[in-house]
């Protein structure tokens, strides 16, 4: 895709101006972004990857404790906090139950509404039954969560930029340690129903936890 590499250079260059490194992996090539120079992506299935010594400061225990950091941190920000509040979907649609928090714009894009204009924050419950077979084989995988979002519709790159800043951020208030998290490039566009943009991915210890999808 031709703006993907657009994307990539205005987002490692607005990192790099907040202290972040590009950097590849020398085991698989992947280029990503880091708080401090290496050469390992940290992925457990990369040959090079570099096995971690550092332990990551103390988080929080409990998931209601998260919560409280999590929404007071959007709240902040002013995002309009909503979700969905149904799980099973309609009939006809490409899933059967609720997915993924972009579905919150689901009903409108059918009637043909306007979306919100302000900033979302959706933290959605989800079903994935597609990935059944993955749970237990492969990591962060599972049937059922709450899918964590903030969401823009007909947002600027300026705005996407604010919402990664933001979700770094968020990382320091849960004690994550942003030397242990990589912003990776990918090589395609993300595509999901109607949806599709460039992307980055956000990984913590070589873990996917997220995309930033633009």
């Amino acid at each position: 895709d031709q703006q993907q590499p657009g994307f990539f250079r205005t987002v490692a260059l607005h990192l790099e101006s907040r202290g972040w490194h590009l950097c590849e992996c020398r085991g698989c090539g992947v280029s990503f972004l880091a708080r401090s120079v290496r050469d390992s992506c940290h992925r457990r299935g990369c040959a090079g990857a570099a096995l971690l010594t550092e332990v990551a400061g103390r988080r929080p225990r409990f998931p209601d404790q998260v919560w409280q950091a999590v929404n007071a941190h959007f709240a902040a920000a002013q995002f309009l906090t909503t979700n969905r509040h149904d799980l099973a979907n309609l009939s006809g649609r490409a899933t059967q139950f609720v997915g993924a928090g972009l579905q919150v714009f689901e009903d409108g894009i059918e009637q043909g509404l306007a979306p919100p204009a302000m900033a979302l924050f959706v933290p959605q419950p989800v079903i994935r039954l597609n990935y059944w077979a993955a749970v237990g084989v492969s990591e962060a995988t599972s049937t059922s969560f709450v899918n964590l979002c903030t969401e823009h519709a007909h947002s600027s790159l300026m705005e996407f930029l604010r919402h990664l800043d933001l979700w770094l951020d968020l990382f320091l208030a849960l004690r994550i340690r942003l030397n242990d998290t990589s912003v990776v490039f990918g090589a395609e566009r993300w595509h999901g129903g109607p949806f599709s943009g460039p992307c980055v991915s956000v990984e913590v210890n070589g873990t996917e936890v997220g995309d930033a999808i633009l």
